[in-house]
């Protein structure tokens, strides 16, 4: 992971912020975050008066200026916190945001005033700078000053250390965060290459299957309409009608082979030819029932999307078993939108496959054929939004699987 260079990588400002008023307002102290430049990241929190009055008059700004400086370089450097006397004689500290070595900034705070508890705490604190300006002359800023807080210093260095360890705290739960994320990324990144290399594999076998016959798509409808028409006349009837429902199925992939969107009722009609064509290869240990009604027919509908899971159903429900299954595709409305149902009566599928199915993290590890399932669903979500993703559930605990998936009705 390379080294994040600024604060507001690894720390949410919003919640620092918040954290730094609660701070503020709980120990009656003043706080400001700066980056490792010295720029504010955040709004003052509890600043007092004596200093905004004070800052007012350009010397004694720089000098305050020449004081934090000095405390976050200290800071930075140790990679302790350090609490020092500024040049107006109240208590300042500086809280360094050090994680793994990376300074990102410091909070710096203080603006208060002490009662030493004996004479060795009053000399262990470091007076920066000496220089002075003349704000003592001037009675409101006096006045400002008898009014800041006096707070022990045992109870400073209390506040301080606890600041320092919750900022570390905050900072590895930052970090966690980051690594997090960026492996999110990097997943993602392999998810779509896999996509990718899937799709091109696709492809080529599409390109493959053509060209090893060396024919064009009409040419290859003309060879399939002779060979029909000779099925006819030897009257062999099943295969005459294989083979005419082989020859809208090819149309209708070689007609949209660049299209990503169809309607439900073209859809419908290729899963049905599907079934068909199935239901001849598996002996009619296959059955099924379509139920769409034709007002739904005009929906806009994904390219090829429902028989991927009508091919699930079949290889991994249906065939299994002994004595066959049945599949129902049954489509109702509800408000704006369609539910179409795949619902088969074979093997249940067990929950954690529908898990794994939907779930990113276990995707990879999931044969091509389970993948398809899942491309369906980012398909539908990238398309309508996350309200469409695609539902599978068990029937019952022993057999039966239903997918459904959603469609908008004024996507027509």
């Amino acid at each position: 992971m390379d080294t994040i260079r600024s604060i507001h990588d690894i720390i949410d400002t919003e919640e620092l912020q918040n954290i730094q008023d609660n701070f503020a307002e709980s120990v009656g102290m003043a706080f400001i975050t700066v980056d490792y430049k010295g720029k504010p990241v955040t709004k003052q929190s509890g600043f007092t008066e004596f200093c905004a009055r004070g800052r007012k008059n350009p010397n004694f700004k720089d000098l305050c200026y020449q004081c934090d400086a000095h405390g976050g370089l200290h800071a930075a450097i140790t990679g302790k916190p350090h609490i020092y006397i500024c040049h107006a004689g109240l208590i300042d500290f500086a809280v360094p945001l050090i994680y793994e070595d990376n300074y990102y900034g410091a909070i710096m705070g203080g603006q208060i005033s002490t009662n030493y508890e004996n004479l060795e705490d009053s000399l262990q604190l470091e007076k920066v700078i000496e220089r002075k300006t003349n704000w003592e002359d001037l009675p409101e800023i006096v006045e400002a000053y008898n009014s800041v807080n006096k707070i022990s210093l045992n109870r400073i260095k209390a506040v301080v250390n606890l600041m320092f360890e919750y900022m570390q705290n905050l900072m590895e739960k930052g970090n966690l965060q980051c690594v997090q994320d960026e492996l999110e990324l990097k997943q993602l990144e392999v998810l779509e290459e896999k996509r990718i290399r899937l799709d091109l594999e696709k492809r080529i076998k599409e390109t493959k299957f053509l060209s090893s016959f060396g024919l064009k798509y009409s040419s290859l409808f003309s060879i399939l309409s002779v060979i029909s028409r000779l099925a006819y006349l030897e009257n062999a009837k099943r295969t005459e009608n294989s083979i005419y429902i082989l020859a809208n199925m090819l149309r209708y992939t070689a007609e949209n082979i660049n299209n990503q969107i169809s309607t439900l009722g073209d859809e419908i009609t290729y899963v049905e030819n599907y079934l068909k064509l199935q239901s001849i290869r598996l002996e009619n240990r296959l059955k099924f029932k379509i139920n769409v009604d034709e007002q739904f027919y005009n929906v806009s509908c994904p390219l090829m999307i429902i028989q991927p899971i009508v091919a699930y159903a079949i290889e991994f429900a249906i065939e299994p078993k002994k004595q066959g299954g049945e599949i129902k595709i049954n489509c109702v409305q509800k408000e704006n939108d369609i539910i179409v149902s795949i619902e088969d009566n074979g093997i249940g599928i067990p929950v954690d496959t529908i898990e794994n199915i939907m779930n990113e993290d276990s995707i990879m590890n999931l044969e091509m054929d389970r993948f398809e399932l899942y491309k369906i669903n980012k398909c539908l979500v990238g398309l309508f939004g996350k309200k469409y993703k695609l539902m599978i559930k068990k029937l019952t605990d022993e057999v039966g699987t239903m997918v459904n998936l959603r469609l908008p009705i004024n996507s027509i």
